[in-house]
């Protein structure tokens, strides 16, 4: 899968002040609690803001071509470091850690778009149904990654993402998202978002066609029906 940008080896050689690196610096100087996890997302979505405004392009208008269609294996790039905080005692980024860096990476995606204006604009909340997580490799502390973020799959409620975590030249973890947006109790449709931020809805895979997808959903629903017959 081809990203939109790559990153050299994760090794720290001469910590500079990168943006990956200071959310690095506030997990390891300034701690985490509810508030400052805020900050953090507000940071990255900061981030993607910041990398739009450079870029002068959307993250849209560089993974569509000129008439909207998704380029195959569009993908975005969210990169970070594994501070202090991140690490468990066996001095590697914890698995909770490495589900928390693709939520980052969802928000710095939506800084990178106009998505974020709509949301405001529209109240919207941006809603995980459920995910399922693939461990292959550590990540050292101290080390780079990124999460390469990319669309599977779209219906008429529910969004499917795609994160692959990468550190030291390989693949550390498999993560696979499912999405929904809602305003209030009321479901935002996927292809009106789509149309709002420039994608031509008809490039977007659907459930049907990704065997991924469709094994996501047989384990989906068989974890619905463990947890309806058994509530408590």
């Amino acid at each position: 899968m081809p990203p939109v940008s790559q990153q050299s080896s994760g090794k720290l050689k001469g910590f500079k002040l990168f943006p990956r690196n200071l959310d690095c610096l506030w997990s390891s100087c300034l701690g985490e609690d509810g508030a400052k996890r805020i900050m953090r997302f507000l940071y990255h979505v900061a981030r993607g803001m910041v990398s739009r405004r450079r870029s002068g392009k959307t993250l849209v208008e560089q993974v569509t071509d000129s008439e909207h269609h998704l380029k195959p294996f569009a993908t975005h790039v969210f990169k970070s470091r594994a501070g202090i905080l991140d690490i468990d005692v066996n001095m590697h980024l914890n698995n909770a850690s490495l589900i928390l860096a693709t939520e980052f990476a969802r928000w710095n995606l939506i800084g990178s778009t106009d998505l974020l204006g709509h949301a405001f604009k529209n109240r919207w909340a941006f809603m995980l149904g459920s995910q399922a997580v693939r461990y292959r490799h550590e990540i050292h502390a101290f080390h780079s990654y990124e999460v390469r973020t990319s669309l599977l799959a779209a219906d008429d409620s529910w969004m499917w993402l795609r994160h692959t975590v990468h550190s030291d030249n390989r693949m550390c973890a498999h993560v696979l998202t499912r999405v929904i947006i809602k305003q209030g109790r009321k479901t935002i449709h996927p292809h009106d978002v789509f149309r709002l931020i420039g994608v031509d809805p008809n490039s977007v895979g659907k459930p049907e066609d990704s065997e991924e997808v469709q094994g996501f959903l047989k384990w989906d629903a068989e974890a619905a029906t463990h947890m309806k017959n058994n509530p408590t």
